[in-house]
């Protein structure tokens, strides 16, 4: 009884004169580490975009269950609710009613009003209704996101080069000017044409826009 009494006293003695502070406290600088992120809202997709294609576009950030809108400049292009995760995916078409820009704005948006946005680049594209026929027989040509009013040549070939300024191989047997015009405000074109006199083969219809300096081929 007289040693624990003893080691009782001992204790409060050191207690009284601070001695407390040097007792173990455990380790205090060691800091819980973050595991929550907060995520804003946000559109992915591709950044080069053709007249009349379809494309996927994804939005994520979103609300489960939220509405979500994939827009154009403006335009809708879908609606729908996102998934539990809050994303929302939809494959969408693109308009021929866009003339040729570098500057397009893709854009998400909730029902609460929250966006998102990137930009892409439209580029033009050629639609052929008729792909086989024989020398004299006739098929229409439509053009779509050329440069505003701008003169455009259409052009039979039997080699294109991309990386030539009229986008025709210098060593293309065959180059027949089909057509020569201007395009709409909205930057496109229809006409019917001709199949030259060529002999049978493969050939490749260019389209070039002469301020814009953009060509594209079917």
């Amino acid at each position: 009884m007289l040693q624990k009494l003893i080691v009782t006293i001992t204790i409060a003695v050191l207690l009284a004169a601070g001695a407390y502070a040097t007792l173990p406290a455990g380790d205090v600088s060691a800091k819980p580490e973050a595991d929550f992120t907060v995520t804003a809202p946000e559109i992915t997709g591709t950044t080069t975009l053709y007249p009349s294609q379809n494309y996927v576009l994804t939005a994520t950030g979103y609300g489960a269950g939220e509405l979500v809108e994939l827009l154009i400049n403006g335009t809708r292009l879908s609606r729908g609710a996102a998934n539990g995760s809050g994303q929302y995916t939809a494959t969408v078409k693109i308009p021929n009613t866009i003339p040729y820009t570098t500057n397009v704005t893709m854009k998400s948006r909730g029902a609460t009003g929250v966006e998102a946005t990137y930009t892409a680049a439209i580029k033009p594209g050629l639609v052929l209704s008729v792909v086989r026929g024989a020398a004299g027989n006739s098929f229409p040509v439509q053009g779509f996101s050329f440069g505003r009013g701008e003169t455009y040549t259409v052009t039979f070939v039997s080699a294109y080069d991309l990386e030539d300024s009229d986008c025709i191989d210098d060593e293309a047997v065959v180059s027949t000017t089909l057509k020569t015009g201007t395009t709409t405000q909205i930057g496109s074109f229809s006409f019917v044409a001709t199949v030259p006199s060529v002999p049978a083969g493969t050939y490749y219809v260019v389209a070039v826009g002469s301020s814009s300096a953009v060509c594209a081929v079917k």
